[in-house]
């Protein structure tokens, strides 16, 4: 009999134990049985994320933490709705050019992530058009041809906008010359307006004329650096002087 009431006692709490065990919960922690997902977009410097937490038999999925990392640091962490989504909205540290950016979201031992490539702060160039001229002075004399234009640059930022005026430019330029006593000038800085562009004023160059159907050729480089931020950028302008007659 004593055996018997053992062996019950036994059996109750076996089963006791087995309940406990099955019975499901949507706190969210280690052990989740589930999966997650996330949806990330950037517009700008503004990353939306949005992680949903699924689980095959639990409908109410409210309560579930989700920690989002950005670069591989925390951004924060919040819990779900009953859906089992939640979305969250940051800003990105300022940086140049393109960059990928991870974004994670974690719960428990569920991870999920996606890669955007975001645009930063840029410097670009529109360097002069090339230039194709003809003339009819005599050989050894000199023509003067100007290399300006009102869009020389654009900087651009998407992280603070008003920062994209009034900022100094600086310029340098080389050419690689078929008559090596041709000479350019070019100014040394611009300086961009409210939209972010600068002109190239007053650069030109002097070339000689050569002989009857003797092109002169003249390849100038052009290099533009942003003061502040150090990005750079870069251009070519052919130019091409021939005497026809």
């Amino acid at each position: 009999m004593k055996v018997r009431s053992f062996i019950r006692i036994i059996s109750g709490i076996m089963l006791l134990a087995l309940t406990a065990c099955g019975s499901g919960g949507g706190g969210g922690g280690e052990g989740l049985n589930g999966s997650l997902s996330l949806d990330a977009t950037a517009t700008g410097k503004t990353v939306t994320a949005t992680a949903t937490y699924s689980h095959p038999t639990e409908s109410n999925k409210i309560g579930v933490p989700i920690t989002f990392i950005s670069g591989g640091q925390t951004v924060t962490t919040q819990n779900t709705n009953g859906s089992g989504t939640v979305q969250i909205a940051y800003n990105l540290a300022a940086f140049n050019n393109t960059q990928n950016v991870i974004v994670q979201a974690r719960t428990g031992s569920l991870e999920a992530y996606k890669v955007l490539s975001v645009t930063g702060r840029t410097l670009t160039m529109t360097a002069p058009g090339d230039v194709t001229q003809t003339t009819t002075q005599a050989a050894g004399t000199t023509v003067t041809i100007p290399l300006t234009t009102s869009s020389f640059v654009t900087y651009s930022d998407p992280f603070d906008p008003t920062s994209v005026a009034g900022r100094t430019i600086n310029i340098s330029a080389s050419a690689s010359l078929t008559d090596t006593t041709d000479t350019l000038t070019s100014p040394s800085t611009t300086t961009t307006v409210s939209s972010g562009t600068a002109p190239l004023a007053g650069a030109q160059i002097v070339m000689h004329v050569q002989a009857l159907n003797v092109a002169n050729i003249a390849v100038i480089t052009w290099t533009a650096t942003d003061a502040l931020t150090g990005l750079t950028a870069s251009g070519i302008t052919k130019v091409t002087l021939t005497k026809t007659s």
